[in-house]
């Protein structure tokens, strides 16, 4: 996912699973999960760092075990610790400003609608574990640099992929490290889909294929329900499906 850092998509996954754990109502939770991903975009932005993975590391995403080998991991760190801080804050805070205000109005999000098809299409149980993605919407917090639905489907084989092995818990550490330098395990199934993606919609971000930015969770419910967004949920569940095979 080149389009955004990945300490954002770290800092939106921590926001939903705080969220998931601590607000009862679903849709105040994903909205409490949204809100934080935003926020934590905007102090990513103010204290100046690039969106772009690439533009922070020099290279493509994608090839990591070829920047990890370069040792230049320190860039990361440095820019995590940098913001840890914040964005623990932010997290929380909107988290407490939504679980304060009780329920809220249902607003559709294409990246809990993305894994939740998908979930269903490869047969993992959801299980409310949707929330975790809402902060990936509109493109990771409305910024627009990525897509959310495809992060999202990414998410959900990932999940199936590391809760189905029949293996000891230690060998997710041996499975990292096999996706990382040899390019299988969890690495494989969630590049296919990506590919796929790319084929599909070659711009690969909300804002180039949606044409337009999102402002609020509101603006993103109504394109939702437009149906603008179907074309992009629809293409993700077929490349999941297609790819469940390789993620057992």
């Amino acid at each position: 996912m080149d389009g955004a850092c990945g300490v954002l998509w770290g800092a939106a996954l921590t926001a939903g699973v705080r969220a998931r754990a601590r607000i009862p109502d679903s849709f105040a939770a994903r909205e409490a999960t949204l809100v934080a991903a935003c926020r934590a975009v905007e102090a990513f932005r103010r204290a100046g760092h690039p969106m772009n993975c690439a533009e922070i590391t020099g290279m493509d995403a994608w090839n990591f075990a070829r920047y990890m080998l370069r040792g230049n991991l320190g860039v990361c760190s440095r820019l995590l610790s940098g913001l840890a801080p914040a964005f623990h804050d932010l997290i929380d805070r909107a988290i407490d400003e939504h679980r304060q205000q009780g329920a809220a109005a249902p607003c559709r999000n294409c990246a809990v609608e993305a894994f939740e098809r998908v979930s269903a299409a490869i047969g993992f149980p959801v299980d409310g574990a949707s929330v975790v993605a809402a902060g990936f919407a509109g493109g990771l917090g409305l910024s627009g640099n990525a897509c959310g639905a495809l992060a999202a489907a990414i998410l959900a084989v990932s999940l199936k992929y590391f809760t189905g092995r029949n293996r000891p818990k230690h060998s997710m550490i041996r499975a990292d490290l096999q996706g990382l330098f040899v390019g299988i395990g969890w690495m494989k199934p969630s590049m296919e889909i990506a590919r796929q993606f790319r084929i599909r919609f070659p711009g690969r971000t909300c804002a180039s294929i949606a044409g337009r930015a999102f402002a609020t969770s509101g603006d993103l419910s109504a394109h939702l329900a437009a149906g603008r967004c179907e074309p992009v949920l629809e293409a993700v569940v077929s490349a999941a499906r297609a790819v469940v095979p390789l993620a057992r």
